[in-house]
């Protein structure tokens, strides 16, 4: 149950900022779990209710604040995606692997569960699945634009083996690297 609440792991710069209307409701539910707990024989039934109500509502806040402040949201998408590009020119990924979240997260100085809200609430997809979209589209790069044989293509995206960018690549696109580039040059003939 608690796995929901994904604020709880965020950084202190990744603050909840509610509006005056969000305030005064948390506050009305610290004032009724107060006067429960000052009965004679709290319910703890009626706490732990007043208590989810309280992380839902900060979920609520935080579901706002993602959507308050579109323009810095959006830049820090811009800064996420040019941190993929930068990843991939650089050639990080054959001396450190596959691209992930962490490092991304690191890299824009958040929390790994700040920065996976973020991009979910603005974009519907997890920055994972972006990161995956973002290497497909490398790979079927390379794949037709290059000579490189598959084993280079999976070193050069950060691949340990080449089977796993194999199995990867059927996975994603039902059809191996090797069937996909004829499938391709065919259709551009």
């Amino acid at each position: 149950m608690m796995s929901q609440y994904t604020y709880f792991s965020y950084n202190t710069n990744e603050a909840l900022f509610p509006s005056e209307r969000e305030k005064q409701l948390l506050l009305d539910i610290f004032g009724k779990i107060d006067e429960e707990l000052q009965t004679a024989n709290p319910d703890l039934l009626i706490i732990t209710d007043y208590i989810k109500l309280v992380l839902d509502y900060c979920l609520h806040a935080y579901d706002r604040q993602f959507k308050a402040t579109p323009m810095a949201n959006n830049d820090m998408l811009a800064r996420f995606e040019q941190l993929c590009d930068d990843y991939y020119e650089s050639k990080r990924s054959q001396t450190d692997g596959l691209l992930t979240v962490q490092y991304c997260a690191s890299q824009l100085c958040l929390s790994v569960n700040y920065f996976s809200d973020l991009v979910r609430g603005m974009t519907g997809l997890s920055p994972q699945k972006h990161i995956q979209q973002k290497m497909l589209s490398k790979a079927k790069n390379l794949l037709l634009g290059t000579s490189m044989c598959v084993n280079e293509i999976a070193h050069v995206l950060g691949f340990q083996q080449p089977q796993n960018f194999t199995n990867w690549f059927k996975k994603m696109e039902q059809i191996s690297p090797n069937a996909y580039r004829v499938e391709q040059e065919k259709r551009q003939k």
